[in-house]
């Protein structure tokens, strides 16, 4: 296996995602939320065995250096200004597209 492989790559062929949990898991409810609120909290419709490959994943990608803190854009009069969220991280994946490191 190649180093730069991730952690959900090198488990993909051991189980696969249980996307019969979406049909069942996501409700009208939930359907509503993200209409009115721009997003839905839906537990455990990864199950524990996959949220826990996800974990992985994300904390790899983190010590690769694939993630920077997210951060909200104060516009000022003088210019503007970044205010970081800590624990709070993203990826872009167009950097991460090609990406051999």
């Amino acid at each position: 296996m190649r180093k730069d492989l991730t952690i959900a790559q090198s488990h993909r062929s051991a189980s696969r995602l249980p996307l019969d949990r979406f049909q069942t898991s996501i409700s009208p409810t939930a359907c509503q939320s993200l209409q009115q609120n721009g997003y839905a909290v839906i537990d455990n419709v990864f199950g524990s065995d996959w949220s826990q490959k996800l974990k992985e994943e994300l904390v790899w990608l983190r010590q690769q250096g694939k993630m920077h803190l997210n951060s909200t854009h104060l516009i000022k009069h003088e210019g503007t200004e970044l205010l970081e969220k800590q624990h709070v991280y993203e990826a872009e994946l167009r950097d991460m597209v090609g990406s051999t490191n």
